[in-house]
Formats: C-alpha cells, structure tokens, sequence
C-alpha cells in the first residue's frame, strides 16, 4: 500500500506527510502493515505499490502532487496494471471528476473517499468513508482490510462526486450546527445565564450531541488546540455553498454560518479548531 499527503507546498510536503502517516499506520495496526519505506517523490509510490491512499489539504497541494513531474500521475508509466488511486481528500466534485479522467486515462482505477471525522476519530480507526468511482474496489480483500482499519463504516454513493456531495453536506450541517452552538453560548452569557448548564441541558434534550458535549466545555474554557483547523472547515463551507449555487439551492443558514467563520478566519484563528468561530465573541482576550 501507499500513500500520498500533503499541503500547498507540493511535494515536498507530500513526502513529509506521507512518511508521517505510514509511521503512525504502522504503529497504530501492531506493525501488521509491514516495513514502511519512504519515496523521494509520489511518483515513485504510485510505481511500487498497487493502491495508493492520497489526502490533499486543498485544489492547489492535489494540483501539485497529481501533476508535478514526478507527480502521482507521472507514475503510471511504470505502475502496476490496474493501479488504483483512493483519494480521501474534500474538494470540489469537478476537480475529483478531474482526477478521475486522468487516472483512468492511464490506464488506472480511481475511488474517491472523502471522510467524516477529524484527529481523535482518525487515530482510533473511526473514520467514515463516503464512497463514489470504482466500486468494484470495495471487493479487493486488501482495500477492505485497510478502510476497515481506518474506519467504523463506508459507504458507496454511486459515481465519482457523490462522495464529494455527500461529505459537503454532511459538513454544511456541522458548521451550521457550530455556529448555532457559539450563537447560544453569547445570548446565555448576555443574558446572565450560566453557560454550562445551559450545555448539560442541551445534553439531556432532543438536541443532545457529541459534538455539542465534546465542544461546548472547550470553547468555555477557551481551549481551541486544532482537531480540525478553522481555514480547512471553511473551505468545506466554500465548496458547498458553491454546490448549493450551481444546484439552485438556498441555504441561508450555511452562508450566515460561513460569515461568521470569516469573521474568525480574519481574526487569525484559520489554524485554530474550527470550533474557534465562537473567538471573537466569547474569548476576546484569548
């Protein structure tokens, strides 16, 4: 198996991230992945495996690494027969339906799988992987082996961008759900009102969540460590409200909490938690 990650920097930060992720792989399966060996380029992990897991932060670190000259794409020249892609990154669906084309072209299978979960979910294997391209991967014994292992469920959407589409709302809604949360928050402390126990009765009401349980008591407390950055989580709010655009879909809610992610993100807190829009209305001295 490989791997390929990176942010804007290319590939260089390709290899970094890559050498990263197998380490931790192999320390969090017991070893059970085998010996990992680390490339001087994606090109070369695409030429010594038969699937490859890329994750790009953005358009521009997937541009790079796709088709730089010793890019992902260069390597299937002297890939395996059939070589398959699974990209787990989150951007647009024509940017996925992109790469795809290009994969296939060269003779390549292709299986997008943008995920579901931030820093904890991920390093307990708790992902979950929304599914669109290829599905007859989801057969190979060894694909299902590794989603197995970095996740607690899959599922296959249809054709490449349902994945995408499906992860953008899925995303739409937590955001929504965020700035809802930090709404709340600032109108019971205007109000005299204690914050907490305004969370526990959340907690115990129809409007219970993880996310609510988990969150509440950190932005309380001021405590923004990223499990997943501010500037990421508005990037998926971009994109949606771009699908939203082109489907002909209001969506009032994901541009009023969008705003006020751009409010945070102009404050500087893009690397905080994306649990950092409610910093410039609750923890203006933190």
């Amino acid at each position: 198996r490989g791997q390929s990650g990176g942010g804007s920097t290319g590939a260089a930060a390709a290899e970094a991230t890559a050498a990263a992720a197998a380490a931790a792989a192999s320390k969090s399966l017991g070893g059970r992945v085998g010996k990992v060996v680390v490339v001087s380029s994606p090109k070369e992990v695409i030429e010594k495996c038969g699937v490859t897991y890329a994750m790009l932060s953005d358009v521009a670190a997937s541009e790079a690494v796709y088709h730089a000259a010793d890019g992902i794409l260069a390597g299937f020249e002297a890939a395996p027969k059939g070589h398959a892609i699974i990209d787990c990154a989150t951007l647009t669906e024509t940017h996925m339906q992109g790469l795809e084309a290009a994969v296939r072209k060269r003779g390549g299978r292709f299986l997008e799988a943008p995920v579901s979960g931030s820093k904890t979910p991920a390093e307990q294997g708790a992902l979950t992987f929304l599914l669109g391209g290829d599905a007859a991967l989801l057969k190979d014994e060894g694909v299902q082996a590794d989603l197995a292992a970095m996740g607690k469920a899959s599922y296959m959407l249809g054709k490449v961008g349902a994945g995408t589409r499906m992860k953008l709302v899925v995303y739409m809604v937590k955001n929504e759900m965020m700035a809802s949360l930090v709404e709340g928050l600032a109108l019971a402390g205007a109000a005299g009102l204690e914050q907490k126990a305004m969370l526990e009765i959340l907690g115990i009401s129809a409007m219970a969540s993880p996310m609510y349980g988990l969150k509440g008591p950190k932005i309380i407390s001021g405590d923004y460590a990223p499990h997943f950055p501010l500037r990421l989580a508005k990037k998926d709010m971009d994109f949606a409200l771009e699908l939203a655009a082109k489907l002909g879909e209001r969506v009032p809610l994901a541009e009023a909490a969008t705003a006020e992610m751009a409010v945070a993100m102009d404050a500087g807190f893009g690397d905080d938690d994306f649990s950092s829009v409610a910093k410039p209305r609750l923890n203006k001295k933190k």
